[in-house]
């Protein structure tokens, strides 16, 4: 069934971190099924199947051909860098307080 039911997930044990998934997105890169509005093609339902089953399973996964460059990945991580690393970055100024809140940066 698509979307995949997530209900069944449990508890992550940390044995099943050590071996993270790679998921191959391609299927969803191309012009046809739920891209287009139709269908999930057969390969798009077995990605769906693939990423449920590595979260449930992992709680992590890599994700593959997704369409972004290299350069941009490169961009992103430049430019955080320079946030948290320039003169003007006060982090703390960023960052969540109480532990109901915190998410991180924000």
């Amino acid at each position: 069934h698509f979307p995949p039911n997530i209900s069944h997930c449990t508890l992550i044990a940390p044995a099943a971190m050590a071996s993270i998934p790679t998921i191959d997105f391609s299927p969803f890169m191309l012009d046809e099924g739920c891209m287009v509005g139709g269908s999930p093609t057969a390969s798009q339902r077995q990605v769906a199947d693939q990423i449920n089953s590595g979260m449930c399973e992992h709680g992590f996964l890599y994700v593959d051909n997704l369409g972004i460059e290299e350069e941009e990945v490169v961009a992103a991580f430049d430019a955080g860098r320079a946030l948290f690393e320039g003169p003007s970055c006060d982090g703390s100024k960023l960052a969540q307080r109480t532990p109901q809140t915190n998410m991180g940066y924000v």
